[in-house]
């Protein structure tokens, strides 16, 4: 272009003045009609910066899979054919699926490693300061908690960019014990069987981390505190006890044992009945024919409770 203009100028003087002026005029109104017309790059196009670029996920703990809400502003009026939204390395997004659009016309996404690429089937012009936004599903996070960039660019059918690469950030996260209120994980919320032998490694429940409260043992004696809870062979009048012990379940299993006198002609106890705090037990002695454990007799409790479950 510039090298035609020249040429021209040069011929321009060897021409007489009036051709030359009259020749001179029509190059100065073509010059003018190119230049409004926009042929001539008198300003480089600079790709502006999208507005308001937020990437929010449904969770942002490492390894899980999310869903993701994309939002952003266009900047500049423009055509819009693809946008693109890359993820950083780490996160899977082959299995993406488009939830919804809002903003922008109907279209198919695509996934290339962590790029995605939204091509809209018949584009239309978008004025600048229009809210866009994507919800996709099935993203799964990495494995390495921090903070991430996820960057989005807006392009025309040709492959010039119209606004971006515009950063979002993001965050993920690696949850622990401190992360969960107490009491937030009930046997109500978890489906029966969801936890068994085949979640938990070997060696996960172990001596060390089970509650205190899944093997009880107690002495009740035949004095004041094993009559208060129910035990009270002293009185010689009944072979059934109601025994009162908090760490009893209707899902317990209650082992008994008694301290026999040396001589062996003891009773032998069962139980029946466990309910929530109680339980019953009835006794029998097939050597002296009665039930009736002998006086000063202790009875040891063991209570095994399952490992997952409770009150």
């Amino acid at each position: 272009m510039y090298r035609t203009i020249h040429n021209v100028l040069i011929k321009l003087s060897r021409l007489s003045f009036n051709k030359a002026a009259t020749l001179g005029a029509f190059v100065l109104i073509v010059l003018s009609m190119i230049t409004s017309a926009g042929f001539i790059d008198v300003k480089h196009a600079v790709a502006a910066a999208l507005l308001g670029v937020r990437s929010q996920p449904t969770s942002n703990i490492v390894t899980t899979k999310a869903s993701y809400e994309i939002l952003f502003t266009t900047a500049t009026t423009g055509t819009i054919k693809t946008v693109t939204i890359e993820f950083p390395t780490g996160f899977d997004v082959g299995s993406v699926s488009l939830i919804e659009r809002n903003g922008i016309g109907a279209g198919v996404l695509s996934a290339s490693g962590t790029t995605l690429t939204y091509t809209v089937t018949s584009p239309v012009s978008i004025a600048a300061g229009i809210p866009i936004r994507f919800e996709l599903s099935n993203i799964i996070h990495p494995g390495t908690p921090g903070a991430y960039s996820i960057s989005i660019t807006t392009k025309t059918s040709l492959g010039t960019t119209i606004d971006g690469p515009t950063v979002g950030s993001s965050s993920v996260v690696q949850i622990g014990t401190s992360a969960i209120a107490n009491g937030a994980v009930t046997t109500q919320k978890l489906a029966n069987g969801a936890v068994g032998p085949d979640q938990l490694g070997f060696g996960a429940v172990n001596e060390l981390n089970v509650a205190p409260s899944f093997i009880v043992s107690t002495f009740l004696n035949d004095d004041a505190n094993g009559h208060a809870r129910g035990w009270n062979p002293s009185c010689q009048c009944t072979a059934h006890f109601d025994i009162l012990d908090s760490s009893v379940f209707p899902t317990s299993t209650v082992l008994l044992t008694l301290t026999h006198d040396p001589a062996g002609i003891g009773p032998l106890c069962g139980v029946t009945n466990v309910g929530t705090g109680t339980f019953h037990v009835v006794c029998e002695n097939p050597v002296a024919n009665t039930g009736i454990p002998l006086r000063g007799e202790s009875l040891i409790v063991t209570v095994i409770n399952p490992l997952f479950e409770g009150p």
